[in-house]
């Protein structure tokens, strides 16, 4: 049995967000959605978020 998941974790405060991110699939994996062609990746995000003002948003993942 093979399973593919994605968690992320975010701490907010009042001038913005951090968090993390982690995103798996094993070898084999198959699926008919957007990831039918991708196995055996995994990734690791930091995603950013800062607040210029009330009604904009700064933010961006490595």
């Amino acid at each position: 049995m093979y399973h593919a998941f994605d968690a992320n974790i975010t701490y907010t405060a009042a001038i913005g967000s951090i968090g993390v991110s982690y995103d798996r699939l094993p070898p084999n994996y198959e699926t008919l959605g957007v990831y039918y062609f991708a196995e055996d990746e995994e990734q690791v995000a930091v995603n950013l978020s800062a607040n210029i003002s009330d009604k904009a948003t700064l933010s961006g993942s490595f």
